[in-house]
């Protein structure tokens, strides 16, 4: 019988055993680099003009975004860094807007904040905060030898039960008996999901990056066998680390994450509190059952909180955004400053409230005079 691909959706109500510090070729490693977690993704917003300066060529592609009018391949020397979208259809973001995203191959070669700080220096622009961040470790087995498979199939099975509740997604492929190969919390589009896959078989199935197995063959991965990767995926500034003997709110920025350190222990808090499970011993309470050991927590004074900064939006807001628009309009051809940073305000205030359709169906544009009493 021919292997059936499945996919499942549904709704659920460490450090790992190999080495990683030094390359076995000899050849000494940056801080980054040499750091068993790193970086697949990084995107950020930033404030600038893009043109071809300071050693940088942009290269304009033949097609838009569903924000941004205009992308561009940014190279240096030749070499392919990254990509950005700049020139907003939307009046609500800064007409200086761009969303920058390093290659995936160079965040595998560079310090990719290192490099991010050279191209912001090169062209002379702004970052103003991260938008996605995906942090990663490929390994073969847990701890204790546990296989990666082993673990869907027991939480599909019920033998493991995840702390929380949250949406989940499960792949793999079945000739005989399943073969289970990815399964993921949180969705495409949630502020912070956390997924666990085989790197190795997506690698043949989609196409074959060698720097991946490079980088995790020099960190002491053995490529010959299954390779797993535990992945986080973080898209929102509200997330936060809470300093529990202090009570201090730590941002998780650009700042943050440029310490190689820092890098590494939100990390592992946060496959902590997103990928913990526990053995069902058939307590009703799950954090009565033992938990199951995948990886040990770094620093158990820290936890990771998310913020909430939006609310329920009333009539009163709505009235507010109507006449901060047409203000806005009226007052946007005398000082661009200005304008910018009444822009601003509008789109925290529209974000805040997520009004973001009622913006672009009855508010963009507005003037003073189009104004009605509601």
């Amino acid at each position: 019988m021919d292997k059936m691909i499945f996919d499942y959706i549904g709704k659920n109500s460490e450090r790992f055993s190999c080495q990683l510090p030094l390359s076995k070729s000899g050849v000494a490693l940056t801080e980054y680099l040499g750091c068993e977690v790193g970086c697949d993704w990084l995107q950020v917003y930033c404030i600038g003009i893009w043109e071809s300066r300071n050693g940088y060529n942009i290269k304009i592609l033949d097609y838009s975004t569903r924000h941004f009018k205009y992308v561009a391949e940014i190279y240096r020397r030749g070499e392919l860094l990254g990509s950005v979208a700049f020139c907003p259809f939307s009046s609500i973001i800064n007409p200086m807007g761009a969303l920058l995203k390093l290659d995936n191959q160079v965040l595998y070669r560079y310090d990719c904040f290192k490099l991010l700080d050279e191209i912001v220096l090169g062209f002379g622009i702004q970052v103003v905060n991260i938008t996605r961040i995906d942090l990663f470790r490929d390994f073969n087995l847990f701890k204790y030898g546990l296989e990666p498979s082993s673990v869907i199939r027991r939480y599909c099975n019920g033998e493991y039960l995840k702390a929380g509740s949250c949406n989940f997604k499960i792949q793999g492929e079945c000739s005989y008996l399943p073969d289970f190969q990815y399964l993921r919390f949180g969705s495409n589009s949630s502020d912070f999901s956390v997924y666990l896959y085989n790197k190795s078989k997506e690698l043949e199935q989609r196409s074959m990056k060698p720097y991946i197995l490079e980088r995790a063959k020099m960190l002491g991965v053995d490529v010959a066998k299954p390779v797993w990767r535990l992945e986080i995926s973080l898209k929102s500034s509200s997330i936060k680390q809470l300093e529990k003997s202090s009570g201090d709110l730590i941002n998780c920025d650009l700042d943050y994450f440029k310490n190689v350190v820092n890098m590494r222990q939100f990390y592992y808090i946060a496959v902590e509190k997103y990928f913990k499970f526990y053995h069902n011993d058939g307590n009703k309470r799950k954090d009565r059952n033992r938990g199951l050991v995948l990886f040990d927590l770094h620093d158990k004074d820290l936890k990771i909180l998310k913020i909430a900064k939006s609310r329920k939006s009333t009539r009163s807001d709505k009235i507010f955004i109507r006449h901060l628009e047409a203000y806005n309009n009226e007052m946007r051809g005398i000082s661009f400053d200005m304008s910018l940073k009444r822009d601003a305000v509008l789109q925290e205030y529209i974000d805040n409230c997520k009004l973001h359709t009622y913006y672009e169906n009855h508010v963009k544009g507005l003037r003073k005079k189009s104004l009605k009493l509601e």
